[in-house]
């Protein structure tokens, strides 16, 4: 017995010598693979085939695999397994048990001009689709654990100007149950990590692996990579000619589950998403990759979250255009988290504007391109809600693209939205059709209703609206039945900044001011008709016609009716500007010059301060003048200051030459009552330049509460810097007294008003002034 053991290690002993020799390895290796290729028509080589009956153990060394032409398509450094299938080995079969590869080289390749890879040529060989002769085996190569270690893989394609595809680096498998029958290849691969030459690292990838001539299974897969986490289930069907057209042709089926996705990582392979962004996602996945659908979506990101079914077309060619068809049951996001996850697909051609609805969330339907939009969708945002069945195009230059279709909003705030503090809610349906998003280039046609829209804090009701919408202007028709505000607009109004311009007719059946919170009054009602055909962009420059007929205007006092205004504004050649106004009710006359609708005022008090020497007038415009001559009539005068009552032949005219300090009036009155005081026959003259007098002031009859007056002057002239005054009267119950009163008007050196009178017209007694008649005093 242990004569035989000793014969026995003896055998092995020598056996192990033997077979280190370098030329007993290259025989045994050219023996091992001549049955091979001589079945298949392969060319299969390897260097050395090393064995030891000591370890039980089987090196190959150099194992190479010729493709057609002649390259690599695959080297193995080295290549151990037991000795236990040497035996198969020397039979032509790859049967082994446990197998360790050292640096495998697998390339991959499409030549130019071929439709199909080196890798299906290769296993065309292997299995030509013709029946075998009877007990003639396929080919076959397993193991039952294979370690692939410090290995690379590339995979180069002639055909694209891109050529290297894929190229990996640092490759490392460790895969249970092995096996390659005939052209089918299935691995139950339990760790792969491998680096892209593109940045990409995959730290662990775990999957029962199957590949046929028809498909390609990853079950149960399992990605990990330094930022990125994928659970689920791959597939890819496909006849092996659409290798060659791998994005548009192969066709892929998954199932992924609680996965995490980080953008900067998918960003090494397709650069079109945000930076920093990562996704927690559920979803069944089918079709080819530039004709992806992706049902049961379930994806959210930090305040992002989306629900639904998708399809993207040509998501990885940038050669075609990009489309997305969405069935959103819930899309929750906002402009600023949209344009940071798609900065490139779709944030850069999302409306500028849409940053003023907030956090929104939309549900329905739309079709997306680089360029349109097709959508019926619910949209709920902060400011509001809408729905809109609508159609997009020229997306790509969002803020002047064209739409057509049916616009409603419920509760939306437009004051927010469109940067507006006057407006505020609304609630409408509209029919569109034009473009632009932004005032500046809007031009679209509206037909609708608004049931209801916040203005200037009051609630506007059930208004029909159609007309063009463009810029700023409106040329359409508007028809309110509010309760407080009905009226009938037809016509133009542009109030762009270049040139404003009214031309249109509006009946006013009634308008409750109050209630508009136009008029601060308890009772302030309008009715009448209104037509305009002016142009302008500020009071000073507006040329045309303004026209009030058959006109009531209801205070708390009465009810006034005006049955014609006409207000005219003109230019003549010398753009010398006249405004006529024309109304038996209100006001007749004209107003001539040159002059600032905003500075009149101030162009006033600047001539009647002309004349004191120290006053400090108002900053206003150079070259400015004004002639005026006004009849007065009583009724217009009564709506806003009912105390007072003038006769209808009240007139007022003069000019004002600014430069110049030239200021003259002319005030005419038959008669006038004010507060509780009458006074008939009134002139008023004011001349800053008469060297006479500046100002004289005559009155018939002047009755108060007080004291009456008869025959009444007042004259007054400027001497240096103080105005004197000297009025003459009579008074008394029965204006038999006569009285001279002299007082002067001045400044002190504070600036401060200084009134005084002659000692010799007057005496003061407690608190009155008492004139030297007795029996008459004033206050």
């Amino acid at each position: 017995m242990v004569r035989t053991l000793l014969v026995l290690l003896l055998i092995c002993v020598l056996g192990t010598i033997i077979f280190s020799l370098p030329v007993v390895q290259t025989l045994l290796a050219q023996f091992a693979t001549k049955k091979i290729n001589d079945q298949y028509g392969t060319h299969i080589n390897i260097d050395r085939l090393k064995v030891s009956l000591i370890s039980w153990n089987t090196g190959l060394q150099g194992v190479y695999i010729e493709d057609y032409q002649q390259d690599t398509l695959f080297y193995v450094n080295e290549l151990k397994t037991s000795i236990l299938s040497l035996g198969n080995l020397a039979q032509g079969n790859l049967e082994f048990g446990d197998i360790s590869v050292d640096e495998l080289n697998f390339k991959l390749k499409t030549y130019f001009g071929e439709r199909n890879t080196n890798l299906e040529v290769f296993v065309d060989k292997l299995d030509d689709g013709k029946p075998r002769a009877e007990g003639t085996p396929p080919f076959k190569l397993s193991s039952s654990k294979v370690d692939i270690a410090k290995s690379r893989f590339k995979y180069i394609d002639e055909n694209l100007q891109n050529t290297t595809v894929l190229n990996f680096d640092s490759l490392n498998i460790s895969a249970g149950d092995f096996l390659i029958l005939g052209p089918e290849v299935s691995a139950d691969i339990q760790e792969m990590a491998f680096y892209s030459k593109r940045g990409l690292k995959v730290d662990r990838l775990a999957t029962n692996f199957k590949y046929t001539k028809q498909q390609m299974r990853f079950d149960s897969l399992q990605i990990k990579t330094p930022l990125s986490e994928l659970d689920g289930n791959l597939v890819f069907n496909y006849n092996r000619e659409d290798f060659a057209d791998f994005l548009n042709k192969v066709n892929v089926v998954a199932e992924f589950k609680e996965s995490k996705v980080a953008f900067d990582e998918v960003n090494l392979l397709y650069d079109e998403f945000g930076k920093g962004k990562e996704v927690t996602f559920n979803a069944n996945v089918n079709g080819v990759l530039n004709d992806l659908n992706t049902d049961d979506l379930f994806l959210f990101s930090d305040d992002t979250g989306i629900r639904g079914n998708f399809n993207f077309k040509n998501l990885f060619n940038k050669q075609k255009p990009f489309s997305l068809d969405a069935e959103m049951r819930n899309v929750t996001s906002s402009y600023y988290q949209l344009n940071a996850l798609l900065p490139n697909l779709i944030g850069n051609s999302l409306p500028s504007s849409f940053s003023k609805l907030g956090q929104f969330t939309i549900r329905g339907n739309a079709f997306i391109t680089n360029s349109s939009i097709d959508a019926k969708v619910n949209l709920n945002t902060a400011v509001g809600s809408s729905y809109a069945d609508i159609v997009l195009s020229d997306f790509n230059n969002i803020d002047n693209a064209t739409y057509k279709g049916f616009i409603s909003l419920i509760d939306f705030d437009l004051g927010d939205f469109a940067e507006n503090k006057n407006l505020g809610k609304t609630t409408l349906d509209f029919n569109v059709e034009g473009k632009g998003f932004v005032k500046e280039k809007l031009n679209t046609e509206v037909i609708g209703q608004i049931y209801s829209i916040e203005f200037n804090k009051y609630n506007y009701q059930d208004i029909r609206v159609s007309g063009i919408i463009k810029d700023q202007l409106f040329d359409g028709s508007l028809v309110s039945d509010d309760e407080n505000f009905k009226f009938d607009f037809k016509g133009l109004a542009n109030v762009a900044e270049t040139r404003n311009n009214f031309n249109f007719i509006a009946s006013v059946d009634y308008a409750d001011l109050k209630k508009l919170n136009i008029i601060n009054d308890s009772v302030s009602v309008f009715k009448g008709n209104v037509s305009m055909d002016i142009t302008g962009t500020t009071l000073d420059n507006i040329v045309g016609d303004i026209n009030f007929t058959q006109t009531s205007y209801q205070n708390k006092n009465d009810t006034y009716y005006f049955e014609d205004f006409a207000v005219t504004s003109s230019f003549d050649q010398e753009k010398e500007r006249t405004i006529n106004i024309n109304s038996p009710d209100i006001i007749t006359g004209f107003m001539k010059g040159n002059f600032k609708v905003k500075e009149l005022g101030k162009l006033v008090q600047n001539s009647l301060g002309s004349i004191y020497t120290n006053y400090r007038p108002f900053q206003i415009s150079d070259g400015q003048n004004l002639s005026f001559n006004f009849k007065i009539y009583n009724k217009i005068v009564d709506v806003f200051f009912p105390e007072v009552r003038f006769d209808p032949n009240t007139f007022i005219k003069g000019n004002i030459v600014a430069d110049e300090g030239d200021f003259k009036l002319n005030f005419e009155s038959p008669s006038i009552e004010a507060f509780g005081t009458a006074a008939d026959k009134i002139e008023v003259r004011i001349d800053n330049k008469n060297p006479l007098f500046n100002t004289y002031v005559s009155v018939g009859e002047l009755d108060t509460p007080y004291y009456n007056f008869k025959d009444f002057n007042l004259i007054n002239t400027t001497l240096k810097d103080t105005l004197f005054f000297r009025s003459e009267f009579k008074g008394g119950s029965e204006f038999n007294d006569s009285y001279n009163l002299n007082f002067y008007h001045t400044f002190n050196k504070d600036n401060k008003s200084v009134i005084g009178l002659k000692t010799s017209d007057v005496n003061f007694k407690g608190n009155k002034w008492v004139l030297n008649k007795e029996g008459n005093t004033k206050k």
